[in-house]
C-alpha cells in the first residue's frame, strides 16, 4: 500500500516594509494645511497611518522586542504602514525579518555585574515565580553632538519600582540608591552610546508552586539594557479601537504599579485590536469610562483644553503622564484631569498616547472616526518637539529630569 502523501503549506515570503522618512525640523513645528485622508501621507508630512512605533533600524538582541514591539505592551504588536482603510489581511506585518544585534556584555544581578551568557536560572523558574514579578521601564537618550547619554527621570522610576515591590510584599536586600548605582554601572560597563531601554526587574526565586506566596520575601533584582531607538519626530501616527476587554481595577490587579500579571489584560486587548485592524486598543474601566491603552496613558484635546483620565480611572501612575501635564501647563495649554466618556474620543480635536516606551504618540482615528481633521494636531506637534528637546538635553530648563551616565 503506498505511503500517504503529506501536503505542506508553504508560507509566502515576507514583503519588505516601506521606509519612513523622518520629517525635517521645520515640519515638526508647523503642519501643512490642506492634508486629508485621501493622501496616506497627510497625517503628517512624511508619515503614513499606522507607521511603525520604532524606526526600521531597531534591531535588538535576540530575545528582545523587535520593530513594533516592546516589553510593556505599549506598542501595537502589529503597527503597520499603508492604506488607512485597508483590512487587516491587506496590511503588511510590522515585524520584519532582520539580523539581530549582539546582546550586551553584561547584566546586573542583585549587586554585581554578570556576563550576559552566564546569567541563567532553572527552567522551573518559568511560570509561578513570574506572577509576582514587578519591573520598571527607563529610557536613555543619546546626544550625539555632546557625546552624552541621559537617563530620563531615573529617580522617579526607581521610586515607583520601590512602591511596586512594597505592594507585592517584597522586601529587597538592596536600597533604591544601590539599585540606582547598579543602573549607572551597567550602562557604563556596556559602553552604551545609543538610545536604549533599561528594565529593572524584581522576582522571587526558589521553589514556588501555585499562587500561594510567603510575605516579605527577599527578591532578586535584575537590570538589563537594550537598544531602543526613539521614534520622536519620526512622523508616526496610529489608529485605535475601544476594546471589549475591561481594564483591570485596583481591587483586582492594581494597575498603578508595574506588575507582570497586569499585562495579560493588555495582551488580550492587543490581540483583539490586531484582529479588528487597529494599531492600538483603548480600555474602558468598570464604570464604562475611558481608562488608558496597553502600557500608555491617554490625552485628548477639545477646544484647546487637554483632558486626561484621573489616576483613579484604573491607570498606571505614569511618570510620562505627569511630565506631559507639567509641559502642557508650561506651553500655556490648560489641563483637566477628569472622567472621559467614550464618545469624547470621537469628537476630540486631537488625541495622543504617552508612556516611557511609547513616548508621545499621536492617534488620528478611533473606531473609524477621524480625530479632528485626520492629521496630527498643533498641540501634539508642539508637545512632541518639546519632549524631544528635553530628553536629548537640548532644552536646559528641565535638566533636573536628566541623569548623565
Amino acid at each position: 500500500m503506498p505511503a500517504p502523501i503529506t501536503l505542506t503549506k508553504r508560507r509566502p515570503p515576507a514583503r519588505p516594509p516601506p521606509a519612513i522618512r523622518a520629517p525635517r525640523s521645520s515640519e515638526c513645528d508647523v503642519l501643512r494645511p490642506g492634508n486629508t485622508w485621501r493622501d496616506s501621507s497627510a497625517v503628517w508630512p512624511g508619515c503614513t497611518i499606522g507607521a511603525r512605533l520604532f524606526p526600521p533600524a531597531c534591531n535588538v538582541w535576540s530575545g528582545g522586542p523587535k520593530v513594533g514591539e516592546h516589553d510593556d505592551s505599549s506598542a501595537p504588536a502589529n503597527a503597520v504602514s499603508g492604506n488607512p482603510t485597508a483590512s487587516t489581511a491587506q496590511r503588511q506585518p510590522a515585524l520584519a525579518s532582520a539580523p539581530t544585534a549582539a546582546p550586551p556584555k553584561y547584566l546586573w544581578l542583585t549587586g554585581r555585574l554578570v556576563p550576559w551568557h552566564e546569567a541563567t536560572v532553572h527552567i522551573t523558574m518559568i511560570g509561578w515565580p513570574a506572577i509576582g514579578a514587578v519591573f520598571e521601564g527607563i529610557r536613555a537618550y543619546w546626544n550625539a553632538e555632546r557625546q552624552e547619554l541621559y537617563l530620563f527621570r531615573l529617580d522617579e522610576h526607581l521610586r515607583r519600582f520601590g512602591q511596586s515591590m512594597k505592594l507585592m510584599r517584597m522586601r529587597p536586600s538592596l536600597t533604591l540608591e544601590q539599585i540606582r548605582a547598579g543602573v549607572l554601572d551597567l550602562f557604563r560597563a556596556n559602553e552604551v552610546r545609543e538610545d536604549s531601554y533599561c528594565q529593572p526587574l524584581a522576582f522571587t526565586g526558589g521553589q514556588v508552586w501555585g499562587s500561594r506566596a510567603t510575605a516579605d520575601q527577599v527578591p532578586e533584582i535584575l537590570i538589563t539594557t537594550r537598544p531602543s531607538p526613539s521614534a520622536l519626530l519620526s512622523g508616526r501616527a496610529s489608529t485605535a479601537g475601544v476594546s471589549s476587554w475591561t481594564r483591570i481595577s485596583d481591587n483586582v490587579l492594581p494597575p498603578r504599579i508595574k506588575a507582570m500579571p497586569n499585562y495579560a489584560n493588555a495582551r488580550l486587548a492587543s490581540h483583539e485590536a490586531q484582529r479588528h485592524g487597529y494599531d492600538v486598543p483603548i480600555f474602558l474601566n468598570t464604570a464604562g469610562k475611558v481608562s488608558e491603552s496597553t502600557g500608555s496613558c491617554l490625552f485628548l484635546v477639545r477646544d484647546g483644553v487637554a483632558i486626561t483620565p484621573p489616576i483613579t480611572a484604573s491607570i498606571l501612575e505614569s511618570i510620562t503622564r505627569a511630565t506631559v501635564i507639567e509641559l502642557l501647563n508650561d506651553l500655556g495649554v490648560p489641563v483637566q484631569e477628569r472622567e472621559v466618556d467614550r464618545t469624547e474620543l470621537y469628537i476630540a480635536d486631537e488625541l495622543f498616547f504617552c508612556g516611557t516606551a511609547m513616548e508621545i504618540h499621536p492617534v488620528v482615528r478611533v473606531d473609524g472616526y477621524e480625530v479632528g481633521a485626520g492629521m496630527v494636531g498643533p498641540i501634539v506637534a508642539r508637545l512632541e518637539r518639546c519632549y524631544h528637546d528635553i530628553v536629548r538635553g537640548i532644552d536646559r530648563r528641565y535638566e533636573r529630569w536628566l541623569t548623565r551616565v
